[in-house]
Protein backbone atom coordinates (compact mmCIF):
# COMPACT_ATOMS: atom_id res chain seq x y z
CA UNK A 1 0.00 0.00 0.00
CA UNK A 2 1.00 3.81 -0.87
CA UNK A 3 0.07 5.80 1.79
CA UNK A 4 0.54 9.48 1.63
CA UNK A 5 0.50 11.78 5.12
CA UNK A 6 -0.15 15.85 4.70
CA UNK A 7 -0.25 18.43 5.41
CA UNK A 8 2.03 19.17 8.68
CA UNK A 9 3.90 16.86 10.84
CA UNK A 10 2.51 17.90 13.96
CA UNK A 11 4.41 15.96 17.24
CA UNK A 12 6.23 14.08 14.82
CA UNK A 13 3.24 11.43 14.51
CA UNK A 14 2.83 11.57 10.68
CA UNK A 15 6.71 11.24 10.40
CA UNK A 16 6.67 8.59 12.68
CA UNK A 17 4.22 6.48 11.60
CA UNK A 18 5.24 7.20 7.54
CA UNK A 19 8.31 5.17 8.82
CA UNK A 20 6.56 2.73 11.00
CA UNK A 21 4.43 1.72 7.80
CA UNK A 22 7.67 1.44 5.38
CA UNK A 23 9.25 -0.87 8.06
CA UNK A 24 6.40 -2.66 7.63
CA UNK A 25 6.82 -3.54 4.06
CA UNK A 26 4.38 -0.33 2.14
CA UNK A 27 5.18 3.12 1.22
CA UNK A 28 4.95 5.95 2.85
CA UNK A 29 5.29 9.99 2.21
CA UNK A 30 5.01 12.43 4.17
CA UNK A 31 4.49 16.29 2.94
CA UNK A 32 4.77 18.96 5.87
CA UNK A 33 4.53 22.77 5.66
CA UNK A 34 6.01 23.53 8.74
CA UNK A 35 9.03 22.54 10.67
CA UNK A 36 10.49 23.86 13.73
CA UNK A 37 12.64 22.42 16.57
CA UNK A 38 10.55 20.30 18.58
CA UNK A 39 9.33 17.81 15.76
CA UNK A 40 11.58 14.89 14.46
CA UNK A 41 12.11 14.48 11.28
CA UNK A 42 13.13 11.03 8.55
CA UNK A 43 14.09 10.58 4.88
CA UNK A 44 10.53 9.92 4.13
CA UNK A 45 9.14 13.59 5.25
CA UNK A 46 9.46 15.88 2.22
CA UNK A 47 9.85 19.61 3.89
CA UNK A 48 8.24 23.13 2.35
CA UNK A 49 8.91 25.69 4.04
CA UNK A 50 7.13 28.82 4.46
CA UNK A 51 6.52 29.64 8.07
CA UNK A 52 9.33 31.82 8.21
CA UNK A 53 8.31 33.97 5.00
CA UNK A 54 7.04 37.43 4.96
CA UNK A 55 7.32 38.22 1.64
CA UNK A 56 3.98 38.01 0.24
CA UNK A 57 5.25 36.85 -3.49
CA UNK A 58 7.49 34.04 -1.89
CA UNK A 59 4.80 32.78 0.49
CA UNK A 60 2.46 32.37 -2.29
CA UNK A 61 5.18 30.68 -4.69
CA UNK A 62 5.42 27.95 -1.97
CA UNK A 63 1.73 27.75 -1.52
CA UNK A 64 1.73 26.60 -5.49
CA UNK A 65 4.57 24.25 -5.04
CA UNK A 66 2.74 22.50 -1.86
CA UNK A 67 -0.13 22.27 -4.52
CA UNK A 68 1.59 20.86 -6.97
CA UNK A 69 3.49 18.51 -5.05
CA UNK A 70 0.06 17.72 -3.26
CA UNK A 71 -1.01 16.57 -6.35
CA UNK A 72 1.66 14.44 -7.85
CA UNK A 73 1.87 12.34 -4.77
CA UNK A 74 -1.85 11.83 -5.08
CA UNK A 75 -1.20 10.62 -8.71
CA UNK A 76 0.72 8.14 -6.77
CA UNK A 77 -0.38 7.13 -3.66
CA UNK A 78 -3.51 4.63 -2.39
CA UNK A 79 -4.97 6.70 0.43
CA UNK A 80 -4.55 9.64 2.20
CA UNK A 81 -3.88 10.42 5.97
CA UNK A 82 -4.73 13.87 6.83
CA UNK A 83 -3.31 15.71 10.16
CA UNK A 84 -4.45 19.32 11.28
CA UNK A 85 -6.24 21.35 9.01
CA UNK A 86 -6.62 22.38 4.97
CA UNK A 87 -3.47 24.11 4.24
CA UNK A 88 -4.99 26.50 1.07
CA UNK A 89 -7.41 28.51 0.88
CA UNK A 90 -10.85 27.67 -0.41
CA UNK A 91 -9.81 23.97 0.75
CA UNK A 92 -8.67 23.98 -2.58
CA UNK A 93 -6.38 20.68 -1.58
CA UNK A 94 -9.20 19.03 0.31
CA UNK A 95 -11.18 19.58 -2.78
CA UNK A 96 -8.11 17.86 -5.14
CA UNK A 97 -8.66 14.62 -2.65
CA UNK A 98 -12.10 14.15 -2.97
CA UNK A 99 -11.90 14.55 -6.92
CA UNK A 100 -9.37 12.49 -7.08
CA UNK A 101 -11.61 9.92 -5.55
CA UNK A 102 -8.81 9.32 -3.03
CA UNK A 103 -9.47 7.09 0.50
CA UNK A 104 -9.12 9.82 3.51
CA UNK A 105 -8.67 9.76 6.93
CA UNK A 106 -8.35 12.94 8.73
CA UNK A 107 -6.28 12.73 12.56
CA UNK A 108 -6.81 15.64 14.51
CA UNK A 109 -4.64 16.11 17.20
CA UNK A 110 -5.08 19.46 19.69
CA UNK A 111 -6.17 22.66 19.08
CA UNK A 112 -7.32 22.05 15.49
CA UNK A 113 -10.48 20.16 17.13
CA UNK A 114 -10.42 21.10 20.91
CA UNK A 115 -13.65 22.86 22.25
CA UNK A 116 -13.20 24.77 25.61
CA UNK A 117 -16.42 24.33 26.71
CA UNK A 118 -15.66 20.30 26.86
CA UNK A 119 -12.13 20.05 28.69
CA UNK A 120 -13.42 23.34 30.92
CA UNK A 121 -16.44 21.06 32.24
CA UNK A 122 -13.54 18.62 33.98
CA UNK A 123 -10.82 20.84 34.22
CA UNK A 124 -11.68 23.99 36.17
CA UNK A 125 -8.01 25.13 35.78
CA UNK A 126 -7.95 24.93 32.16
CA UNK A 127 -10.88 27.43 32.26
CA UNK A 128 -8.79 30.20 34.19
CA UNK A 129 -5.73 29.06 31.71
CA UNK A 130 -7.87 29.52 28.79
CA UNK A 131 -8.95 33.57 30.22
CA UNK A 132 -5.13 34.01 31.61
CA UNK A 133 -2.42 34.08 28.24
CA UNK A 134 -3.35 30.26 27.36
CA UNK A 135 -1.39 30.13 23.92
CA UNK A 136 -4.00 28.60 21.49
CA UNK A 137 -6.99 31.03 23.40
CA UNK A 138 -7.64 31.97 19.53
CA UNK A 139 -7.37 28.85 18.36
CA UNK A 140 -9.69 27.27 20.20
CA UNK A 141 -13.53 27.15 20.51
CA UNK A 142 -16.47 25.73 19.36
CA UNK A 143 -17.28 27.44 16.03
CA UNK A 144 -13.45 27.18 14.72
CA UNK A 145 -13.76 23.14 16.05
CA UNK A 146 -17.37 22.45 14.18
CA UNK A 147 -16.34 24.34 10.57
CA UNK A 148 -13.69 22.52 10.64
CA UNK A 149 -15.70 18.83 11.29
CA UNK A 150 -17.87 19.72 8.92
CA UNK A 151 -15.18 21.36 6.25
CA UNK A 152 -13.59 17.66 6.27
CA UNK A 153 -17.32 15.43 6.04
CA UNK A 154 -18.00 17.41 3.41
CA UNK A 155 -15.05 16.04 1.58
CA UNK A 156 -15.82 12.47 3.00
CA UNK A 157 -12.82 12.37 5.48
CA UNK A 158 -13.17 9.28 8.02
CA UNK A 159 -12.01 10.21 11.77
CA UNK A 160 -9.35 8.50 12.78
CA UNK A 161 -8.85 9.62 16.64
CA UNK A 162 -7.16 9.30 19.81
CA UNK A 163 -9.60 9.34 22.70
CA UNK A 164 -9.48 12.62 23.77
CA UNK A 165 -9.26 13.87 20.32
CA UNK A 166 -13.24 11.76 20.14
CA UNK A 167 -14.92 14.15 22.71
CA UNK A 168 -15.03 16.85 20.68
CA UNK A 169 -16.85 15.51 17.62
CA UNK A 170 -19.92 16.78 16.83
CA UNK A 171 -22.67 14.45 17.53
CA UNK A 172 -24.07 12.14 14.24
CA UNK A 173 -21.83 14.19 11.58
CA UNK A 174 -19.56 10.85 10.72
CA UNK A 175 -20.88 7.35 10.02
CA UNK A 176 -17.73 6.30 11.22
CA UNK A 177 -15.16 6.78 14.16
CA UNK A 178 -11.89 4.91 14.52
CA UNK A 179 -10.00 4.76 17.63
CA UNK A 180 -5.85 5.10 17.15
CA UNK A 181 -3.13 6.25 19.92
CA UNK A 182 -0.34 8.21 20.08
CA UNK A 183 2.68 6.61 18.61
CA UNK A 184 6.64 6.20 19.22
CA UNK A 185 9.54 3.64 18.07
CA UNK A 186 9.80 2.06 20.97
CA UNK A 187 13.18 0.31 20.21
CA UNK A 188 14.85 3.33 19.22
CA UNK A 189 13.96 4.67 23.26
CA UNK A 190 16.45 2.28 25.37
CA UNK A 191 14.82 2.14 28.95
CA UNK A 192 16.95 4.01 32.17
CA UNK A 193 14.86 3.08 35.13
CA UNK A 194 15.52 5.73 37.72
CA UNK A 195 18.32 4.45 40.16
CA UNK A 196 17.00 3.40 43.88
CA UNK A 197 20.04 5.28 45.43
CA UNK A 198 19.87 8.63 44.30
CA UNK A 199 21.43 11.52 46.37
CA UNK A 200 19.38 14.10 43.87
CA UNK A 201 15.94 13.85 42.40
CA UNK A 202 16.15 15.29 38.74
CA UNK A 203 12.43 16.35 37.66
CA UNK A 204 12.20 17.14 33.98
CA UNK A 205 9.10 19.39 32.48
CA UNK A 206 9.57 20.54 28.85
CA UNK A 207 6.41 22.90 27.76
CA UNK A 208 5.72 23.49 24.29
CA UNK A 209 3.54 26.22 25.64
CA UNK A 210 4.02 27.06 29.51
CA UNK A 211 0.32 28.28 29.85
CA UNK A 212 -1.82 25.53 27.95
CA UNK A 213 1.01 22.92 30.21
CA UNK A 214 0.49 24.42 33.52
CA UNK A 215 4.13 25.32 34.07
CA UNK A 216 2.58 28.18 36.03
CA UNK A 217 1.43 25.87 38.62
CA UNK A 218 3.89 23.68 38.07
CA UNK A 219 7.05 25.44 38.56
CA UNK A 220 6.60 26.88 42.67
CA UNK A 221 5.05 23.35 43.61
CA UNK A 222 8.50 22.43 42.48
CA UNK A 223 10.41 25.11 44.36
CA UNK A 224 8.36 24.80 47.75
CA UNK A 225 9.60 21.41 47.66
CA UNK A 226 13.54 21.94 46.88
CA UNK A 227 13.10 23.45 50.87
CA UNK A 228 12.70 19.97 51.75
CA UNK A 229 14.38 17.78 49.48
CA UNK A 230 17.11 17.78 47.19
CA UNK A 231 15.95 18.25 43.52
CA UNK A 232 17.67 19.54 40.46
CA UNK A 233 14.51 20.41 37.98
CA UNK A 234 15.53 20.90 34.49
CA UNK A 235 12.67 23.19 32.58
CA UNK A 236 13.17 23.17 28.89
CA UNK A 237 11.15 25.56 26.73
CA UNK A 238 11.99 26.02 22.60
CA UNK A 239 14.89 24.12 22.76
CA UNK A 240 15.94 21.22 19.56
CA UNK A 241 14.19 17.86 20.58
CA UNK A 242 17.32 16.10 21.35
CA UNK A 243 18.14 17.98 23.67
CA UNK A 244 14.86 17.18 25.24
CA UNK A 245 15.68 13.24 24.99
CA UNK A 246 18.23 12.99 26.42
CA UNK A 247 17.43 14.97 29.48
CA UNK A 248 14.24 12.65 29.94
CA UNK A 249 16.63 9.71 29.52
CA UNK A 250 18.52 11.21 32.64
CA UNK A 251 15.37 12.08 34.65
CA UNK A 252 13.63 10.71 38.00
CA UNK A 253 10.64 12.26 37.24
CA UNK A 254 9.22 13.91 34.11
CA UNK A 255 5.87 15.90 34.38
CA UNK A 256 3.84 16.55 31.50
CA UNK A 257 0.75 18.78 31.72
CA UNK A 258 -1.58 19.50 34.61
CA UNK A 259 -4.75 21.08 33.32
CA UNK A 260 -5.14 19.72 29.49
CA UNK A 261 -7.29 16.60 30.60
CA UNK A 262 -5.00 13.66 28.20
CA UNK A 263 -1.44 13.16 27.26
CA UNK A 264 0.71 13.02 23.90
CA UNK A 265 3.79 12.37 22.42
CA UNK A 266 6.55 14.10 25.14
CA UNK A 267 4.71 11.71 27.54
CA UNK A 268 5.00 8.78 25.69
CA UNK A 269 8.34 9.16 24.77
CA UNK A 270 9.66 9.80 28.80
CA UNK A 271 7.46 6.66 29.46
CA UNK A 272 9.78 4.58 27.00
CA UNK A 273 12.51 5.91 28.32
CA UNK A 274 11.37 3.95 31.73
CA UNK A 275 10.75 7.20 33.46
CA UNK A 276 7.36 8.07 35.69
CA UNK A 277 5.52 10.28 34.53
CA UNK A 278 2.80 13.18 35.65
CA UNK A 279 -0.01 14.50 33.76
CA UNK A 280 -3.75 15.12 34.66
CA UNK A 281 -6.34 13.25 33.10
CA UNK A 282 -9.54 13.51 32.51
CA UNK A 283 -12.10 10.83 33.51
CA UNK A 284 -14.09 11.18 30.13
CA UNK A 285 -10.68 10.23 28.42
CA UNK A 286 -10.61 6.98 30.17
CA UNK A 287 -13.87 5.91 29.22
CA UNK A 288 -13.34 6.95 25.60
CA UNK A 289 -10.10 4.28 25.25
CA UNK A 290 -7.38 5.28 28.03
CA UNK A 291 -6.65 1.52 29.49
CA UNK A 292 -7.12 1.41 32.98
CA UNK A 293 -3.83 -0.27 33.86
CA UNK A 294 -2.04 3.04 31.95
CA UNK A 295 0.80 4.03 34.56
CA UNK A 296 0.46 7.81 34.48
CA UNK A 297 0.51 9.50 37.74
CA UNK A 298 -2.87 11.38 37.71
CA UNK A 299 -2.22 15.00 38.84
CA UNK A 300 -4.09 18.40 38.96
CA UNK A 301 -2.70 21.73 40.34
CA UNK A 302 -4.71 20.44 43.97
CA UNK A 303 -2.75 17.55 43.94
CA UNK A 304 0.44 17.40 42.35
CA UNK A 305 2.46 17.82 45.35
CA UNK A 306 1.30 15.11 47.26
CA UNK A 307 1.78 13.38 44.29
CA UNK A 308 5.70 14.39 43.91
CA UNK A 309 6.66 13.75 47.64
CA UNK A 310 4.88 10.22 47.33
CA UNK A 311 7.40 9.43 43.98
CA UNK A 312 10.45 11.86 45.89
CA UNK A 313 10.31 9.29 49.23
CA UNK A 314 9.81 6.27 47.52
CA UNK A 315 12.75 5.51 44.73
CA UNK A 316 11.22 2.03 44.63
CA UNK A 317 7.78 3.37 43.68
CA UNK A 318 9.55 5.67 40.64
CA UNK A 319 11.34 2.53 39.23
CA UNK A 320 8.28 0.42 39.59
CA UNK A 321 6.39 2.79 37.69
CA UNK A 322 9.09 3.57 35.23
CA UNK A 323 8.78 -0.53 34.47
CA UNK A 324 5.71 -0.20 34.09
CA UNK A 325 5.47 2.84 31.68
CA UNK A 326 8.21 1.23 29.54
CA UNK A 327 5.90 -2.20 29.43
CA UNK A 328 2.55 -0.24 28.60
CA UNK A 329 4.17 1.73 25.97
CA UNK A 330 5.77 -1.29 24.16
CA UNK A 331 1.74 -2.60 24.50
CA UNK A 332 0.24 0.07 23.57
CA UNK A 333 1.76 3.09 22.12
CA UNK A 334 4.49 1.34 19.57
CA UNK A 335 4.73 2.82 16.64
CA UNK A 336 4.34 -0.84 14.44
CA UNK A 337 1.52 -2.33 16.06
CA UNK A 338 -0.26 1.12 15.86
CA UNK A 339 0.56 1.26 12.39
CA UNK A 340 -0.78 -2.35 12.06
CA UNK A 341 -3.93 -1.43 13.52
CA UNK A 342 -4.13 1.93 10.75
CA UNK A 343 -3.72 -0.35 8.10
CA UNK A 344 -6.27 -2.84 9.02
CA UNK A 345 -8.62 0.64 9.28
CA UNK A 346 -7.28 1.74 5.68
CA UNK A 347 -8.26 -2.17 4.25
CA UNK A 348 -11.62 -2.12 6.02
CA UNK A 349 -13.02 1.09 4.08
CA UNK A 350 -15.48 0.19 1.61
CA UNK A 351 -13.69 2.68 -0.56
CA UNK A 352 -10.22 0.59 -0.45
CA UNK A 353 -11.54 -2.25 -2.70
CA UNK A 354 -10.50 -0.76 -5.97
CA UNK A 355 -6.70 -1.11 -4.19
CA UNK A 356 -6.35 -4.50 -2.60
CA UNK A 357 -4.05 -5.48 -5.09
CA UNK A 358 -1.15 -3.16 -3.60
CA UNK A 359 -2.14 -4.99 -0.23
Amino acid sequence: MKILFAPSNIASMPAITAQAMVALGHEAKCITLSDNLITSKNEHVILLKHHSIRNPFLYGYYKLVYLLTLYKLLKWCDVVHWTWNTALPFSLDLKLIKWMKKPRFIEWVGSDIRIPEVTMAESPFYKEAYSNGYEYSTMENKMSSYRNQNNFAKHGFVPILVPEMQLFLKTGLFEMVHTTQYRIPTAKFDAHYPELQNEKIVIVHSPSAKIAKGSNYILPVVESLKEKYNIEFVLLHNVPRSEVLNAMSKADIFIDQIILGSFAAAAIEAMSFGKPVVAYIMPSVYKKGISKDCPIVNANPSTLKEKLIELIESPKLRRDIGKRSRAYVEKVHDAKLVSQTLLEIYKSSSKLTTITRHI
